[in-house]
């Protein structure tokens, strides 16, 4: 992506400390997040990480979910911690489940849309 004409540094930083979001920058700028985040980081600013949204959502789901507690709360978060994984990095739940049945109602519950990856071989133990 090219500049927009007229944009410099100091115009981004501007912008920036006005708390403008990276997603209204973007088309002003005619640069991309990431290169607003390298002129931030170029020029010394604190980052303030609440304006950097990133990637959008991809699924929805209920994010409060977790907040009130339930019998259903109390047996999702369980099937989480035994059969499940928290992916910091991208900000994914995973549930590995061979029952699809289970998966669906952990959506349902959720209210999430989701997306079940295909059955692999499991490992065999041997004896």
């Amino acid at each position: 992506m090219a500049r927009n004409p007229g944009i410099t540094d100091e115009i981004i930083i501007k912008m920036y400390k006005s708390g403008m979001p990276y997603k209204e920058m973007v088309p002003l700028t005619g640069i991309s997040a990431r290169a607003i985040l390298n002129v931030i980081h170029k020029h010394g600013v604190p980052v303030n990480r609440e304006q950097y949204s990133g990637q959008p959502r991809k699924h929805k789901v209920n994010e409060n979910y977790f907040k009130t507690w339930s019998h259903k709360m109390a047996w999702i978060l369980g099937l989480l911690i035994t059969d499940g994984h928290i992916n910091k990095a991208t900000h994914t739940i995973n549930f590995s489940q061979k029952d699809e049945r289970i998966l669906r109602l952990i959506a349902k519950y959720m209210d999430a849309d989701f997306v079940l990856a295909p059955t692999g071989a499991t490992k065999k133990l041997q004896h």
